[in-house]
């Protein structure tokens, strides 16, 4: 018999899950301004995304690293504008599902994602995005990125259930497995359909029981 409560919040990625990974586009952009040795780009640039999703860096200087170690020929409103606008689209299909989670009040959504304040706010007004989730556990104003297990007590905080009442989805597998050793329920999706159909499953389970506390 399975005794595993029924799930009361939704922890869910940003970046590959519900925003189309903007990082391999961004790459693309960036590729035809690169005057040195482009073999190395995918890796600095994935490391600085990093720096700058937790705060560590912003914008201008990763702008300014990236100018420095490629002689990259762009100016900074345009590599900016890459970055925070041209570069973000929506899992169209995604985002309607967990509309129609949120619309039914089954469960308390929560975002769970490594994302820069830049980006945040460009998704907030390009898309409105805030309006999707009740909540956000951001590593741009937690300070700290996932895998961290802080991170996720963060944001199981934000859920305001217990751990066993929450599923998590996420398109990296190391932070899956993060999320699993501190016992939350997680599903590892590799693009937007294998998310559809975690929240199909999602959507489907019994209402019963399963209002979000708080």
């Amino acid at each position: 018999m399975n005794s595993r409560p029924p799930v009361r919040a939704l922890l869910i990625d940003l970046g590959g899950v519900v925003v189309r990974d903007p990082r391999p586009i961004v790459l693309r952009m960036l590729g035809p301004s690169l005057r040195d040795d482009p073999s190395r780009l995918k890796e600095s640039y994935y490391q600085l995304s990093l720096d700058l999703d937790s705060g560590s860096i912003d914008m201008r200087e990763m702008y300014g690293r990236l100018q420095r170690r490629f002689r990259l020929d762009v100016p900074y409103p345009r590599f900016r504008a890459w970055l925070t606008d041209r570069s973000l689209t929506l899992y169209p299909g995604v985002v309607r599902a967990v509309q129609r989670l949120k619309s039914r009040g089954a469960v308390r959504i929560v975002f769970a994602s490594n994302v820069s304040m830049p980006v945040w706010r460009a998704l907030k007004r390009k898309f409105r995005l805030d309006r999707l989730a009740d909540e956000a556990a951001l590593s741009c104003q937690l300070g700290v990125l996932k895998p961290d297990p802080r991170f996720y007590r963060a944001a199981l905080r934000l859920a305001r259930t217990e751990r066993q009442a929450v599923l998590y989805v996420d398109d990296v597998r190391s932070n899956v497995l993060a999320a699993r050793r501190l016992g939350i329920r997680s599903v590892w999706v590799r693009g937007p359909r294998s998310t559809l159909r975690a929240l199909r499953q999602l959507a489907a389970e019994p209402r019963s029981s399963r209002t979000p506390s708080g």
